[in-house]
């Protein structure tokens, strides 16, 4: 197997990837728009639901919102 999930709580599912290569290939499999979505989703649960991780790691929350279409997201309110 390439690839593993471990459920971390009730929230988090940490994804392990054995070879750059092969995480490169899952993510390059996603449709751009599919992609984008995902990225929108992720910076807005990190910013409602994880504000620790937000203040902490800052540049986790801009690389998902530098990936995503503007369009989609929707500021915290």
């Amino acid at each position: 197997a390439y690839c593993w999930a471990a459920p971390c709580s009730r929230f988090r599912a940490a994804y392990s990837f054995k070879h750059a290569l092969m995480q490169d290939a899952a993510y390059n499999s996603l449709l751009n728009a599919n992609r984008k979505a995902l990225h929108a989703v992720v910076a807005q649960a990190l910013e409602r639901h994880f504000p620790d991780v937000t203040q902490t790691q800052p540049e986790l929350v801009a690389h998902h919102h530098s990936r995503c279409d503007s369009s989609i997201w929707v500021p915290p309110a």
